[in-house]
């Protein structure tokens, strides 16, 4: 995810919000922000955040839509009177060992970018052109 954020050119992460069942799992939360390298938030009633992330990703994409630009969830969220530093979120998890990712990016991106290749390569019978 974070070697595909960085294709969209997407702007420098400062925390990410976790909803679903992954929000539950420390693991996997401690992973995100290692790979991410910033803090992750989760909602603090636990309960029903799937439907809570859909209505953020939502409320993110109408706004990015009206507006004909990119706008960061935070200014979304502070329009809205809420923020993740206010009481509906809480940090779950900080960058620990981000570093480890740093060094797999530039090796995860060839591979990928080899599938696809081989993928395409493929899907052409093997006798097209790429």
């Amino acid at each position: 995810m974070r070697l595909h954020s960085e294709d969209m050119h997407l702007p420098n992460l400062k925390r990410i919000i976790a909803t679903g069942g992954a929000s539950a799992n420390p693991a996997i939360l401690q992973l995100i922000a290692d790979v991410f390298k910033t803090p992750v938030y989760v909602h603090k009633s636990g309960g029903g955040s799937a439907g809570l992330g859909a209505a953020l990703r939502a409320m993110h994409g109408v706004t990015c839509d009206a507006l004909h630009s990119f706008v960061a969830l935070d200014d979304c969220l502070r329009a809205q009177g809420a923020s993740p530093r206010d009481s509906f979120f809480r940090l779950a998890a900080t960058p620990k060992n981000g570093y480890v990712y740093d060094n797999m990016m530039k090796r995860y991106s060839d591979l990928e970018r080899a599938i696809v290749l081989v993928g395409l390569y493929a899907s052409r019978g093997a006798t097209g052109a790429l």
